[in-house]
């Protein structure tokens, strides 16, 4: 074989390993990309999960706050605060919705549906309220606790679940 024959074998296979290496580089980065597209949906996940239960939190803290007011401009204090954390909960949770990934969406179709209900009824106590009728607030409130402490362990479940898919990511 002669000699330029052998430089062009030798010139080939540093490109094809040129090549190769360039194709395992690109293979790793596409694998890292997957993995931190993983974890920032794992870490949003459980971000929303955290968020709203702490609205719901808010949303049974200002329930209470009406029935516990001292006269009525701290009541209506209460009123506008249960209403502006209804209003973000139904934005959130609209959101939460339209970003959810398909294997999400029907967890998050349940919980927007139950938390409608929970919603509905928190709007119906804080009319009851702001008209002055409070003993008929606290009464419906009170009837529906039992659905509320269902929700949100419904919720913490969710939560649980998505920490420990931000630990698999991780």
């Amino acid at each position: 074989m002669s000699i330029r024959a052998r430089i062009l074998i030798l010139v080939g296979c540093f490109a094809l390993m040129a090549f190769t290496v360039t194709g395992l580089g690109l293979l790793t980065i596409s694998d890292y990309n997957r993995m931190m597209k993983d974890y920032d949906h794992a870490y949003d996940s459980t971000w929303r999960g955290e968020r709203f239960n702490h609205l719901i939190s808010n949303v049974v803290m200002e329930t209470r706050g009406l029935y516990m007011a001292a006269d009525e401009a701290q009541r209506a204090g209460f009123v506008k605060n249960l209403r502006a954390d209804l209003n973000e909960m139904e934005t959130f949770i609209h959101d939460w919705q339209t970003d959810a990934m398909p294997a999400e969406k029907p967890q998050i179709d349940t919980l927007a549906n139950q938390s409608a209900g929970f919603i509905s009824l928190r709007r119906k106590v804080a009319d009851l309220a702001a008209s002055g009728d409070v003993a008929a607030a606290e009464t419906l409130s009170v009837s529906n606790r039992a659905d509320r402490i269902a929700f949100q362990v419904q919720m913490e479940t969710l939560v649980q679940k998505t920490r420990k898919d931000l630990t698999a990511a991780k």
